[in-house]
């Protein structure tokens, strides 16, 4: 799914529910795809609008000591820090990661993952306080 905000900020959002191996991939074609989409006839590279992946996947990607909730862009590798290329990003959410403590659930967060996670084994919503 592609949506637009009202600060003009692009999102592209993907429910991942079996392993690919071109996921990744795929997931910056997307980004990269939608971005150059953007430069139609008299829009400027400067009038480009940020673009950000939200991947919202049943398995696990990355390794443990990555949260379940992860955030990628690009930096510069000498010094760690984000420089002036930050039009595309994304946010990774590994449900199998997930893993939440029991009622109350802490956060909003928190309530969206566990019905990602659980719906088809939960009748009732979960409750937070």
């Amino acid at each position: 799914m592609k949506v637009k905000d009202e600060s003009d900020h692009w999102y592209i959002i993907e429910m991942q529910k079996r392993n690919e191996t071109d996921y990744l991939k795929r997931l910056q074609y997307y980004s990269a795809h939608s971005y150059v989409q953007q430069l139609t006839e008299g829009v400027t590279h400067n009038d480009l609008l940020p673009i950000v992946v939200i991947s919202l996947m049943k398995s696990k990607i990355f390794a443990e000591e990555v949260s379940y909730i992860s955030f990628h862009k690009t930096i510069e590798t000498t010094t760690k820090k984000q420089q002036h290329i930050f039009d595309i990003s994304y946010v990774f959410i590994e449900l199998k990661k997930f893993k939440d403590i029991k009622q109350p659930l802490l956060s909003i967060a928190d309530e969206w993952l566990h019905l990602f996670k659980y719906a088809t084994k939960e009748n009732t919503p979960p409750c937070r306080n």
